[in-house]
């Protein structure tokens, strides 16, 4: 994206320290290339760790200023971007810098160059230009009893009609619902952090609606409140945030407690939305992302570094209850198209799921009777605990990403990617049902799960690299042609768990690790025909090594090591070489 005629900031720990006038730069979109080297098609995730801009004319005039530029590039910390447009400071972003050339020998023009890359995308800031418009002296109270709505809304109006404007929110708390922002522009709705509190117990609406082709809206440091895990009779549809047919909209550094509904909603033709380095604590839902085909997608999502907690334990509503389906889906969606879901904090240890309640930290789904599809989506580097069931279909799944209700071919969800992730204590880690053929989950640590990895009707998916530690059930269970399972490690199972398991045609397992299994354990189960499996270990495995049961499979090159029974081959024409 070119992007001409800005004025360029640089701030290191709130310090202006550079900048640059009349700047025209190209923003090159990272890939992080997650190819294997058993399967032919190259495979990348675009652009989910944000972009590189080159500075070329540098303005540092303090030997201080430079030197914290130096000591921030050596100590890998983040400096904050601000893109100044019109003379107003209208977009920021938090960066690394990856070089820093010496100032010029000539110190009065004091320039020099600089790289960096982006922690995610830009988002709107404060445009301290533009004036700011309190909400209180437009009426609001702010004492948790009057009904603020109408004040807080005479002040965002009053700064629209002046062209934009910071609506400040002073502490206290506002009683306050269905506040409109339509066909709005350069507006931010800011406050004081924890002691700013919007307050929507009792209703059964949103706090704020953003609508209308409204753009360049941001809505920081607010608390947003509600009574969820206080009721327990049929419980209000209670949200924070709503955001539909808008675009370049921020919500960053807010906090949302125990709202009935999702804190924050996004769909309907929305693009560009940046939802970070907020927090959530209990509630049924954190982000919800809609769209379809005749609606409008959500696109261009960025939700990163959040933490979110599920620990609510006061009784809840029975499930199937009004506006209370029963699941705790903290982040879901329908409908979505360049999403990144990257560097978020899941705690569910408050959440115990039953028969009739499925939890989720991350649910997507691609509906082909609403031409909802899931395109391009990257879940990165994110880190969950504690996603448990109770029944004994173990329903709750930390990351379920489900196509099976897309019956037209492999096209509902497709150029997905779970990569990186941290699991931990949850009934299911990984489940993926029915995915294209550009699916890939790997470099995945998963700890202390019921089951590792599932991949059900999943053709030509890449699941590799990825490491599984005690899991009681299962570690890999992949079905479908032309799999790729490579690199993964498995130790520690439970007496009945299995290791990978394998079915489906012309897939290939390979170098895999499965160590330590229980009574009746099997390290590795293949079935199918013309599957490879080669230079895999299967130790300490007291059922089976490798057991494989199929048409002209090759076994090759695969270790074993104290195993109840090595090897077992109920297929025909096999071909075996070189194992010991």
């Amino acid at each position: 994206m070119a992007v001409n005629g800005t004025a360029i900031l640089l701030e290191v720990e709130g310090q202006v320290v550079g900048s640059q006038q009349g700047v025209t730069f190209n923003e090159t979109t990272e890939a992080v290339d997650v190819s294997n080297n058993e399967h032919r098609q190259r495979r990348v995730i675009p652009g989910m760790y944000g972009s590189t801009i080159a500075l070329d004319a540098l303005y540092v005039p303090a030997d201080a200023g430079y030197l914290a530029l130096q000591q921030a590039m050596r100590g890998h910390a983040m400096v904050d971007v601000t893109r100044i447009v019109n003379g107003y400071p209208q977009y920021g972003a938090r960066a690394l810098i990856t070089a820093l050339s010496a100032r010029a020998t000539d110190q009065a023009a004091a320039l020099m160059s600089a790289a960096l890359t982006l922690d995610g995308g830009w988002y709107v800031t404060v445009a301290c230009s533009l004036g700011i418009y309190n909400v209180q002296q437009y009426g609001a109270i702010g004492n948790g009893v009057v009904d603020d709505t109408a004040a807080i809304q005479d002040a965002i109006n009053a700064a629209n009609a002046a062209g934009g404007g910071t609506v400040y929110f002073p502490p206290g708390t506002y009683k306050a619902t269905n506040i409109t922002l339509a066909g709005m522009a350069n507006i931010t709705l800011m406050g004081a952090g924890a002691a700013s509190i919007l307050d929507n117990s009792g209703n059964n609406t949103r706090v704020f609606e953003i609508k209308t082709s409204s753009n360049h809206i941001a809505i920081e440091s607010l608390t947003f409140r509600g009574d969820f895990g206080i009721q327990t009779t049929d419980l209000p549809l209670q949200a924070g945030i709503e955001v539909k047919h808008s675009e370049f909209v921020s919500i960053r550094n807010c906090h949302f407690e125990k709202l009935c509904g999702d804190a924050i909603t996004v769909g309907w033709t929305t693009h560009h939305v940046d939802i970070g380095n907020n927090s959530m604590d209990g509630g049924l839902g954190f982000v919800g992302m809609i769209g379809s085909t005749v609606d409008g997608y959500a696109e261009y999502i960025d939700v990163h570094d959040n933490t979110i907690r599920d620990t609510i334990t006061a009784p809840r509503p029975p499930a199937g209850g009004i506006n209370n389906p029963g699941s705790d889906d903290l982040i879901d969606g329908w409908g979505m198209k360049h999403v990144s879901i990257r560097g978020n904090t899941f705690n569910m240890q408050g959440t115990i799921a039953t028969a009739t309640k499925s939890n989720h930290a991350i649910l997507l789904l691609a509906v082909e009777a609403e031409g909802q599809v899931v395109e391009d989506v990257a879940i990165v580097g994110n880190v969950i605990d504690g996603c448990i069931s109770d029944d004994a279909l173990y329903t709750s799944k930390a990351i379920e990403l489900d196509a099976s209700q897309w019956y037209t071919g492999y096209t509902g969800m497709t150029n997905v990617s779970v990569v990186g992730n941290t699991i931990k204590n949850c009934s299911t880690a990984i489940a993926v049902f029915r995915p294209a053929n550009s699916m890939v989950v790997s470099g995945n640590a998963i700890y202390d799960c019921k089951n590792g990895i599932k991949v059900t009707l999943g053709d030509y998916c890449t699941v590799q690299g990825n490491t599984i530690d005690k899991a009681s059930l299962g570690g890999i269970y992949l079905q479908g042609n032309g799999l790729v399972c490579v690199g993964n490690i498995l130790k520690d199972l439970a007496a009945s768990g299995q290791g990978i398991v394998c079915v489906g045609d012309d897939s290939i397992v390979a170098n895999n690790l499965v160590h330590l299994g229980g009574a009746g354990c099997y390290g590795f189960s293949v079935e199918g025909n013309r599957n490879q499996i080669m230079f895999n270990t299967a130790s300490h495995c007291l059922g089976y090594g490798i057991a494989m049961q199929g048409d002209y499979i090759h076994c090759i090159g695969n270790h074993y090591h104290d195993n109840g029974t090595d090897f077992a081959d109920w297929g025909t024409n096999t071909i075996t070489t070189l194992d010991e």
